[in-house]
């Protein structure tokens, strides 16, 4: 029984390496590789990959419409293992030039979670606000809602995160936490429906200080908690 079990956690250990080296589009950190500039989104999209979802808006205020793709790719389950067959995604944020050439500005693989590693089957939501882009998907754990938002950061050439909210459910309690990056003010709610008066009554609110920081959306995992 040892034997199976170290077996099966080794495969564990050693999955994300197999994944990766399956597909020729990612480099050896699990980043798609994708060229710098393209006449169509098309041309962001790897071999074996394809948008799930496309999303236009301005995101470098240069009154140009820019895109944003969610792209989603089978992986199919690694021969001789335990590894599931699963769809990763990655998140590409393309420019628009005066040309209307596209330009890529920022590539993750780690903000989308993979459709197997949400809650249910439901994909991510993405929308451009403002000039913000708001991505917002379920995580693993029960009934909790990530919402992250994004803003192109000109001195670090990426977008970078700026806030967060995070709404947790549990035995007919709303917990609700935001937090502003820039300011680094966090919010906390704690609601709960009532069903006589039909309405919904905050039974807690507070608010703290907590240190602003400046996070990248290359450093941004939704496979753990922050």
């Amino acid at each position: 029984m040892n034997a199976v079990r170290t077996a099966f956690l080794l495969v564990l250990l050693l999955a994300p390496s197999l994944l990766i080296a399956q597909d020729s589009n990612l480099d050896q950190s699990g980043s798609l590789v994708l060229p710098a500039s393209g006449a169509t989104p098309d041309a962001f999209v790897p071999e074996g990959w394809r948008i799930e979802q496309m999303v236009e808006g301005d995101l470098n205020k240069d009154q140009r419409t820019d895109l944003v793709l969610n792209l989603i790719n089978d992986v199919p389950a690694v021969e001789g293992t335990v590894v599931p067959s699963e769809a990763s995604r990655g998140l590409v944020v393309l420019f628009r030039a005066e040309n209307g050439a596209l330009h890529r500005a920022a590539v993750s693989t780690s903000v989308l979670l993979c459709s197997g590693c949400g809650f249910g089957e439901e994909r991510p939501q993405i929308e451009i606000r403002k000039g913000v882009m708001i991505v917002q998907q379920p995580a693993t754990r029960e009934a909790t809602n990530y919402l992250r938002r994004f803003r192109w950061d000109p001195k670090q050439r990426t977008m970078v995160m700026i806030g967060t909210d995070v709404t947790y459910n549990r035995y007919g309690y709303d917990e609700w936490t935001s937090t502003n990056l820039l300011t680094g003010v966090e919010r906390f709610e704690l609601s709960h429906y009532d069903q006589e008066r039909g309405r919904t009554e905050i039974v807690e609110r507070r608010e703290r200080r907590v240190p602003a920081r400046t996070v990248s959306i290359e450093m941004v995992d939704s496979r753990y908690e922050e």
